[in-house]
């Protein structure tokens, strides 16, 4: 199953009568929890960015990203699903206060971890235990390693993998709450 696939069936799984898409950048907010708060989603989708945000990324962090990823930015630009995991986004819309992706930039400058491989690519993270996800250009492997170590923890083998693994993983476990 593609990663767009995984996403989009969750997405019409939590979809009810109070999602949101909030202009003027399309940011979907699926599965409204008023149990939790007013602003409280299961799910948020980021709109994609276009060829030049995406390129100007690329030049500020000086990364090449994996096919997969570029597929994956060009498709939705971060997300975020039942508080829990993460993928970061370009921060785009810097004058706007609302709804936008944890930013890439940070991910991969600031927040990185020391001991990360030069060419590694951090793109995700997971709420609970701080952990984070990155690809490095020249595999298709996704890696989840300790915040400030980069000790790997959990592979899989592609990306696609990744996310149909997690997303059902996330599911289930929101469905026994």
């Amino acid at each position: 199953m593609s990663f767009k696939d995984a996403i989009e069936r969750l997405a019409k799984k939590y979809s009810g009568k109070d999602d949101r898409i909030l202009s003027p950048f399309g940011t979907r907010l699926i599965g409204y929890r008023p149990d939790v708060g007013t602003e409280a989603y299961t799910i948020r989708l980021y709109p994609p960015v276009d060829d030049h945000d995406f390129d100007s990324l690329m030049q500020d962090t000086n990364e090449t990203f994996h096919s997969s990823l570029r597929a994956f930015y060009r498709t939705y630009n971060g997300l975020h699903f039942f508080n829990s995991l993460g993928f970061v986004g370009i921060d785009t819309y810097m004058n706007d206060p609302g709804e936008q992706p944890w930013s890439i930039y940070r991910a991969n400058t600031h927040e990185r971890p020391r001991d990360a491989p030069d060419d590694a690519v951090f793109f995700g993270f997971y709420t609970a235990d701080g952990s984070v996800l990155f690809m490095v250009p020249n595999s298709d492997k996704v890696f989840r390693c300790k915040r400030k170590k980069a000790k790997v923890l959990t592979t899989w083998e592609t990306f696609d993998e990744m996310v149909e693994a997690e997303t059902d993983r996330l599911d289930q476990e929101f469905e026994k709450k």
